[in-house]
């Protein structure tokens, strides 16, 4: 819409594709990888995942400033998964914050994500609202879905259309963030909260679909 606002002429939108075969939870022992990295398996992981780059970190201070009080909880620990340009200035970032608690795959294969992914119990995503995120689709929360992950966070545009009512979502403020995390930590202890979507993704988020898409396109032009 932003497009064709500003005089884009054929504009067409073609969703992000998930690897659904690659992100399995079935094909992963999430207990191998936590004994990997020294994580508790007693204990509850927030999970953030991204390329260290700048449309990849831009709202990680965010995340940052929320979690850090949590994070002094014994019974969290926050897992930081991928690497890239920017790694070294959100580790020190962090260090200087004083986040307790929070563990670094760094630059890791693609097709390991999903293995350390399969380590979180609530994954977390923040998208400021500007143009830069509205006119992205953020293809972790996707892959977080296809994992069966319990996904809190805020979200905007296509992101927004997309996933947001498979997310527990925030207003976009620090306070309501950092609540609607505690009470989903609370909800998973209970056992009152449990995902299971994938079919529901597959319906429309796989590369055979994106590659049908594209034709459907290409046949018009």
């Amino acid at each position: 819409e932003y497009a064709k606002n500003v005089g884009v002429k054929n504009v067409y939108f073609v969703p992000h594709g998930i690897d659904f075969e690659l992100y399995n939870p079935l094909r992963y022992d999430s207990n191998e990888i936590k004994e990997k990295i020294g994580l508790n398996k007693e204990k509850i992981i927030l999970g953030f995942l991204a390329s260290f780059t700048t449309g990849g970190v831009g709202d990680l201070d965010f995340i940052f400033n929320t979690v850090r009080d949590i994070t002094e909880n014994a019974d969290v620990n926050f897992l930081v998964i991928g690497g890239g340009p920017l790694f070294d200035k959100y580790l020190n970032m962090s260090k200087t914050m004083n986040i307790k608690n929070i563990y670094f795959t760094g630059l890791i294969k693609q097709e390991e994500v999903p293995k350390y992914l399969s380590c979180v119990d609530i994954a977390l995503i923040y998208m400021r609202d500007n143009i830069k995120n509205k006119m992205k689709t953020s293809l972790k929360v996707g892959e977080y879905l296809a994992m069966n992950k319990i996904v809190v966070g805020h979200l905007v545009g296509q992101t927004k259309d997309d996933f947001e009512k498979y997310c527990v979502c925030s207003d976009g403020t620090e306070q309501d963030f950092k609540e609607k995390i505690l009470e989903t930590i609370k909800k998973y202890k209970e056992k009152k909260i449990y995902l299971d979507i994938r079919k529901d993704l597959e319906k429309f988020y796989t590369w055979e679909n994106v590659g049908t898409l594209i034709n459907e396109v290409l046949k018009t032009l």
